[in-house]
Formats: structure tokens, sequence, C-alpha cells
């Protein structure tokens, strides 16, 4: 049987806590057996986007690239 543990948290979490719902507080809070409120209102209006840039760039810039 194989079982993995994974404690992170997913890329696009911040976008609950800028909502409303801040999941690292409510573990931490029922990880130390504090009471955790429900939460049934939370803001709607927010869009997560990510973005990425290429970079292109020599070997010779690289550390540790032969030259």
């Amino acid at each position: 049987m194989l079982l993995e543990i994974n404690p992170r948290m997913w890329g696009y979490s911040p976008l609950a806590t800028e909502c409303g719902v801040n999941f690292p507080r409510v573990m931490a809070d029922y990880l130390l057996g504090r009471p955790v409120k429900e939460r049934h209102e939370y803001s709607l209006d927010r869009v997560f986007m990510r973005g990425y840039r290429d970079v292109v760039m020599g070997n010779s810039r690289i550390a540790g690239a032969p030259k």
C-alpha cells in the first residue's frame, strides 16, 4: 500500500484568502484544537491570473555551464 502525505497548499490558495476564506488559518485552528468558524459569506468578484515570462539566454550566462 502506498500513502502520500502532501502538506502543501495549492497554487491558487491566495485567491481563497483574498475572497475571505483563509484556508491556512482554518487548518491551523483545526490542528491546534481551536474552534473553526463556518464561512457562508465570501467575495465572488475576484479572479486569479498567473502570468509566465520566458527568458532566453546563452549558456555562458548560466552558472556552472561549460564554456
